[in-house]
């Protein structure tokens, strides 16, 4: 069981930072991207992202949360 919820895991996707977006920057689409595993935000999110505010510094390639975002 483990197992099939670790390959499933991998091949689902999430958003990720495509580089370093220091705190207070409005999001554009070229800052995220769309890559494996699924443990982040899921894909369909993207339009809810483009355009909010960091709330801190984040490094390319982690996974987007909602804890980033300011609403």
């Amino acid at each position: 069981m483990s197992v099939e919820v670790d390959t499933a895991q991998n091949l689902r996707r999430s958003i990720f930072y495509r580089k370093n977006v220091s705190k207070g920057t409005k999001l554009k689409l070229n800052d995220l991207e769309i890559k494996s595993p699924g443990i982040g935000l899921h894909p369909k999110e993207i339009g809810q992202i483009v355009g909010k505010t960091i709330i801190k510094s984040v490094k390319k390639d982690f996974p987007v949360s909602w804890e980033d975002i300011k609403n």
